[in-house]
């Protein structure tokens, strides 16, 4: 209520109208980018407005709106005599003067079915057979896609440039190699918080600061670490494109971890563990994780445990950061409105001083251990009200030629609503509100994972419908209209995520972190559409064999335990309390 009367009572300041517009017009110039979004403003503006052309007169409406504009609009509408305030409040807190008003029925009440009044047409669906089918697909359209133009600087920045000039947008991502894999044993976490922390503070800006001064610029800045790097991105309309690298270099080369700010994300960090480590489908991941990887880099959790993150010191976090943050081993990329000139500029203006003293890191990875034999586990969690059940395995890294039969066999498996086991689950049986599959991959090898959430006493069924649709897939091949449909679901979803700058700086960073030349971009879509029901069938016969998968089920035990005993004899069952995620023994 102050900030409301104080939006009222006095004009806002010149900053805080600056920023507000920015803002508006990124969101404005972000809903543009996508066919989706351009669709919606066009029809809001025919409906509301009953004119196609309104959006684009708004945009310059409010650069022409004025601090009294804010004050007179606030003043009209934000009154306290038009606002209401509800606070929820535990029974042992209710104050003695509110009235409470059950809301109940009277006895005189009388209920009748509904009928349509009698100048309502009913309209029956016809018959399947008679009905008019929706139109047909139409041909594919090959996107026109620009060729990453690459530069490298003498400290050993490589700079990557996508020109998009259809809208005044830039995404800058500075990606880094390192990552979680580089943890050391019993410091799981310390990557993923070490990156959350670079936008909480440099040695000359506080976290507020870094926020004000991107917002200000209409712009958004996140940072975050995966198994195999970090990245921060920053997307702003391209005017400010030069303003905006002042704080991502800052950012990546003078992050302060001030330990006020290592404590609230640790604080934060742990809480939305323990949060996890009470849902079914949640811990059923992190133990899954566990389980398949075993002692290898990847197995240990992304985001740390709780005991882990407790016992993280400030030593650990800044010998993560030193570990990935070198310009040798980080790629600058840009995307939107910009040329190579010009990104390349910027670059040098704000990162080629950057410089990194002491060796470099080790280009020979020491020797890992193999992968963990199989096992089913059971995390008897008693007040579950469902289980979650996971069923995975090892896979293979993106670099690996089998990946392209293998993302469309897992999307035949498990993606989306009309995959084979969202139907064999939800649609046919009503087991679960949704089934489905997933390959993750890197510069090491990944993982393969099925997943779903259902009732307890159905979780062993599940188990069992998951092993059969994976087995199916390595033993009969998928017939060529299913499999024409599959891919589509791959080539719909990559070519929506180009459409946007942030969606090609996020393939582009992933390429870089996976070990994977930045020309797959071009050649995805082909590679997809060339994968035929042969391929399919070989790649799930060797990297779909649930022979080779563990199983896991997180649930209320008594439940569903007997039914799963019955096919796998070798169960093995953890009290939820106990878990530790800290070993690969997961005791």
């Amino acid at each position: 209520k102050k900030e409301i009367a104080r939006l009222r009572d006095a004009p806002v300041s010149a900053a805080e109208l600056a920023e507000a517009k920015n803002e508006l017009l990124t969101a404005a110039l972000k809903q543009r980018e996508t066919a989706e979004g351009k669709a919606n403003l066009i029809a809001n503006s025919v409906i509301v407005d009953g004119d196609p052309t309104a959006a684009d007169r708004q945009i310059a409406a409010v650069q022409n709106v004025t601090a009294a504009d804010i004050q007179r609009v606030a003043r009209a509408y934000l009154k306290d005599s038009q606002s209401a305030t509800i606070r929820y409040l535990p029974e042992s807190e209710r104050p003695a003067n509110v009235r409470v008003m059950p809301i109940e029925l009277a006895p005189t009440v009388q209920t009748a079915a509904l009928t349509p009044p009698a100048n309502i047409e009913v309209v029956t669906p016809a018959p399947e057979g008679q009905r008019i089918l929706p139109p047909a697909p139409g041909a594919p359209i090959a996107p026109t896609l620009p060729q990453p133009v690459v530069a490298t600087l003498p400290n050993g920045l490589r700079v990557v440039t996508v020109e998009r000039h259809e809208l005044p947008l830039v995404t800058a991502s500075l990606v880094a190699l390192g990552g979680a894999a580089t943890d050391p044993v019993g410091k799981a976490g310390a990557s993923s918080l070490s990156a959350e922390l670079m936008t909480k503070g440099t040695t000359t800006r506080s976290a507020t600061e870094i926020a004000r001064a991107v917002e200000s610029l209409g712009g958004s800045i996140s940072a975050g670490a995966s198994d195999d790097g970090a990245t921060i991105d920053l997307t702003v309309p391209s005017a400010q494109a030069d303003t905006a690298m002042t704080i991502l270099a800052d950012v990546a080369t003078h992050p302060a971890f001030q330990q006020a700010e290592i404590d609230r994300a640790r604080t934060q960090s742990i809480d939305g563990l323990n949060v996890a480590m009470k849902d079914p489908a949640q811990l059923s991941a992190m133990v899954a994780d566990r389980v398949v990887y075993g002692g290898r880099p990847y197995g240990q959790p992304l985001s740390g445990t709780p005991a882990s993150l407790k016992a993280l010191t400030r030593a650990d976090l800044t010998a993560a950061y030193a570990r990935s943050w070198k310009p040798g081993q980080a790629t600058l990329l840009f995307v939107g409105d910009v040329t190579p000139a010009q990104a390349k500029a910027l670059a040098e203006r704000y990162l080629g001083s950057w410089r990194v003293a002491g060796p470099a890191s080790a280009s020979v990875k020491p020797a890992e251990p193999a992968f963990p034999a199989p096992r089913v586990i059971v995390v008897d969690m008693p007040d579950a009200g469902q289980a979650g059940v996971v069923v995975a395995r090892s896979g293979i890294r993106r670099a690996d030629d089998r990946y392209y039969p293998l993302a469309v066999a897992n999307t035949v498996l498990g993606g989306g609503f009309s995959s084979r086991l969202n139907q064999e689950i939800r649609i046919k049986r009503g087991l679960a509100y949704g089934a489905g599959s997933s390959v993750s991959v890197g510069r090491d090898i990944g993982m393969i994972s099925a997943r779903t959430q259902t009732k307890n006493p159905s979780a062993a069924e599940v188990v069992g419908l998951i092993d059969q649709q994976m087995r199916l897939l390595g033993t009969a091949p998928v017939p060529q209209d299913e499999l024409a449909t599959r891919q589509a679901v791959l080539v719909g979803g990559f070519g929506r995520t180009i459409e946007t700058t942030d969606g090609i700086a996020d393939i582009l960073a992933n390429y870089t972190l996976q070990g994977v030349p930045l020309e797959e971009l071009s050649r995805y879509i082909p590679r997809v559409q060339a994968v035929d029901s042969a391929a399919v069938q070989s790649a799930s016969a060797a990297l779909l064999d649930p022979k080779a998968a563990s199983i896991i089920v997180v649930g209320d035990a008594k439940q569903f335990l007997p039914a799963l005993k019955a096919a796998h004899p070798d169960v093995e069952v953890i009290p939820a309390d106990a878990v530790n995620l800290d070993t690969p023994k997961l005791r």
